[in-house]
């Protein structure tokens, strides 16, 4: 038996719309950007407190594993978001709790899994699935969701397409290893949104497919090929109508290693969007470098990067390196180039050191971005510092 227990209180920006009788603050966002440079973002900055608390309690039976879950979110304040047809489910007021209940079960060669869950509301969501081996070289699995339009949850992060609201979905994937080198592996996803969604006025459903073949050529190089197509339902501006849009993306990676010091990865990938009559077509590609020394207190990684997508509905997304507990896997989208680097520094036995310096330089406009952040140019820099002394 195990059980963990969390308790968590802290202030977060809000975008606030209205003073309440008992000088409750009404807010319609929380923003996340962390800017305070204007003085509407000074005002929003630390106005709102969250408290949050649960626990998770576990149990293991020989093959058998159970679990119950509860949190509760309590806000001093009343989130009133712009209530719109399509997101009349969403959680507004200032408290929210889900209970859940999870278990896996081994049998055999079979792994059973599954959580169930309900929001404050009455809202259900839950998500079964099952992986096999089927024998020494071949794994397959499957799992079915359904997520009601009701259910509100602030941090699930469960298998979806979208969100886990308002959708319904079954997966089923499979992957041949026939030796050490070589692997294939793929999946078919299909999924239904019961409800309306941002931009579509009407419930609507999607596919997505994907194969890939992995090849490792000898301890130092290693590559893969994927092909990934994506066929949902969206809507037209002009007429409303309700019509597939297909997305297909085409992806070469290589990696490889000079010695113990430097590795080195590649990587294009093309991209075509076909809607009605409409097609456009686009590519990225970049070079990835890296250097760490056995014996060195300093490494780097850098990469270089061309793109060329005519708009953002043919972006394509790529994870880069970054400082520490840094997370980036910007969309590329427009035409021109990037360029970064990221630094590491061991200064002393318990201090470490991070730069990251990167520029987006476009070839398609003269004006960046909008608003506070707009830039009178086609560059763009970044700038990140950040310093970590261990006790």
């Amino acid at each position: 038996m195990e059980i963990i227990a969390f308790l968590s209180s802290h202030k977060v920006d809000a975008n606030i719309v209205d003073t309440l009788e008992n000088d409750e603050l009404a807010f319609s966002s929380i923003q996340g950007t962390g800017m305070h440079r204007t003085e509407s973002e000074l005002l929003d900055k630390n106005v709102i407190l969250q408290n949050h608390y649960g626990m998770h309690a576990n149990y293991n039976l020989k093959n058998l594993n159970l679990g119950i879950s509860y949190y509760k979110t309590q806000i001093n304040g009343d989130y009133q978001k712009n209530i719109y047809t399509y997101n009349q489910f969403d959680f507004n007021g200032n408290t929210n709790q889900n209970f859940g209940m999870d278990y896996q079960y081994l049998y055999k060669n079979m792994n059973f899994f599954g959580e169930v869950a309900r929001s404050e509301n009455g809202g259900i969501a839950h998500v079964n699935g099952v992986m096999l081996g089927l024998d020494k070289t071949i794994s397959a699995s499957l799992l079915y969701r359904d997520y009601s339009k009701e259910y509100q949850s602030e941090y699930a992060n469960a298998f979806a397409e979208r969100s886990s609201q308002n959708e319904k979905g079954v997966y089923f994937g499979l992957e041949f290893t026939p030796n050490h080198k070589f692997k294939i592996k793929g999946y078919a996803d299909h999924y239904d949104f019961p409800w309306l969604r941002f931009g579509v006025d009407a419930p609507t459903k999607g596919n997505d497919y994907l194969l890939q073949a992995d090849y490792k050529i000898n301890r130092a190089t290693k590559m893969y090929v994927r092909y990934k197509s994506e066929i949902k339902e969206e809507q037209l501006a002009e007429s409303l109508a309700i019509i597939g849009k297909r997305k297909d993306n085409f992806r070469f990676h290589i990696n490889y290693k000079e010695g113990d010091n430097w590795a080195f990865a590649n990587r294009f990938e093309t991209t075509t969007i076909n809607l009605g009559n409409q097609q456009e077509m686009g590519y990225m590609l970049y070079q990835d470098v890296k250097y760490k020394p056995l014996f060195s207190k300093i490494t780097f990684s850098s990469r270089y990067v061309l793109f060329n997508t005519p708009t953002y509905d043919s972006r394509i997304y790529a994870y880069e390196n970054d400082v520490l507990y840094g997370y980036s896997i910007p969309a590329y989208y427009g035409k021109g180039s990037k360029i970064y680097l990221v630094a590491k520094c061991n200064i002393i036995r318990n201090l470490d050191f991070w730069l990251r310096i990167a520029q987006t330089t476009y070839t398609d406009r003269e004006v960046l971005k909008s608003g506070w952040d707009e830039i009178n140019g086609n560059k763009m820099t970044e700038l990140k510092l950040q310093l970590r002394y261990k006790f």
